[in-house]
């Protein structure tokens, strides 16, 4: 199996994902939408509600894990699981 066969399917669709930049570059929490070269993918990123974009910012930027990011919606990580279930359906 390739590397390409490995990726996720969001990174499989828009192949010039990644990107590189310093926290301290942006004001607001979800300006890193900005550095976002794909304008198709930083245009469904702006139409995330700010729920789901806070889920996404914590799992990417911040990289933490689903069990932390229950604790921190108050939900039980199966509930965080089914959010980004949602949310690979919404980017594929």
């Amino acid at each position: 199996m390739d590397e390409s066969d490995e990726r996720s399917s969001l990174f499989q669709k828009y192949e010039t994902l990644s990107v590189a930049f310093s926290e301290s570059d942006f004001y607001g929490r979800y300006d890193w939408i900005q550095a976002i070269d794909n304008q198709e993918l930083a245009g469904k990123l702006r139409q995330l509600s700010n729920e789901d974009l806070e889920l996404l910012t914590l799992l990417v930027i911040y990289e933490r894990t689903q069990p932390e990011i229950a604790a921190l919606f108050g939900i039980s990580q199966i509930g965080i699981l089914k959010r980004i279930e949602r949310g690979k359906k919404y980017f594929q």
